[in-house]
């Protein structure tokens, strides 16, 4: 069990990781510099259909499948529930990512594509800052407990609490989230439990 354990954690910490690589490397290169960038339908139309964002839905896929695997080693009803919904999230996220690839398809008439489009990135944006605000209540919910561990010379217990603060401001600001989730991942599958 240990092991299923380690690895559900080392592949949300790997694939926080790519998403990060993704987010704060490549797709400045693709034109997405600001939030507002995200929301102009010609440049998600362009994107929606890149190898990088197929990748970055495949790795919500993999976070999402994870965190739900991740949920049956916690007895806690919050934590499991906190596992268990920002793993549906992350599964929404690579969904909503697909369909916004394969809408341009579904449609003859070339108007009704850009609001369209606009109409699933708003939903995605609201379930994303949903999503790593549950991500971060999870990872807040798996730190607190373990008093007396460090990370890095860090106490836990604050790096929880820094996670979860960090979640919260993301509802309003950008933050690059994925960063500390994959030190936290990475914590949680060496963490003793």
């Amino acid at each position: 069990m240990k092991a299923l354990h380690v690895s559900a954690a080392v592949c949300l910490a790997l694939s926080f990781a790519a998403i990060s690589l993704i987010l704060l490397v490549v797709e400045p290169r693709m034109g997405f510099t600001e939030t507002a960038d995200y929301f102009n339908p010609v440049k998600l139309q362009a994107a929606s259909t890149s190898g990088v964002w197929l990748t970055g839905d495949i790795l919500y896929l993999l976070m999402g499948l994870a965190l739900a695997g991740l949920a049956w080693f916690y007895p806690n009803l919050y934590t499991r529930t906190s596992a268990i919904l920002a793993g549906t999230g992350f599964i929404l996220l690579a969904c909503f990512g697909r369909s916004l690839a394969m809408l341009p398809a579904n449609y003859y008439n070339p108007q009704v594509v850009p609001p369209a489009i606009l109409g699933i990135v708003t939903v995605r944006f609201a379930v994303l800052k949903a999503t790593v605000l549950i991500t971060a209540f999870f990872a807040w919910r798996t730190t607190v407990p373990n008093r007396g561990e460090k990370i890095r010379g860090v106490p836990t217990r604050l790096f929880g609490y820094v996670i979860l603060i960090a979640g919260i401001t993301f509802v309003f600001v950008f933050l690059p989230l994925p960063i500390l989730f994959t030190i936290w991942a990475i914590w949680l599958a060496f963490a003793k439990s």
